[in-house]
């Protein structure tokens, strides 16, 4: 999955956010996703969510975190409010 994601990014020009989940089948979880995406695209937002991972390990990667189950409402403002701090 989070290869599928990288070659994706790869071969886009207009993604300006990602979201990603920590647990996730492939060569790397949804953290070494946001570690890819942060080193090679520093300009996209990054949104984690996890049943499983508490908010302080993460912070220095990443723009959001949402736990589960989560509020879509709440995400849905959250990426409104990213993407509209990236236009800035």
């Amino acid at each position: 999955m989070a290869d599928e994601a990288l070659a994706v990014l790869r071969s886009a020009t207009s993604i300006n956010l990602v979201m990603t989940d920590v647990r996730m089948p492939g060569s790397m979880d949804g953290l070494g996703l946001a570690e890819a995406v942060r080193s090679n695209w520093p300009g996209l937002k990054i949104i984690v969510a996890s049943g499983h991972l508490p908010v302080w390990p993460v912070r220095s990667i990443i723009d959001a975190f949402f736990g589960k189950p989560y509020d879509p409402a709440r995400v849905v403002k959250r990426v409104e409010e990213l993407l509209a701090d990236s236009e800035k």
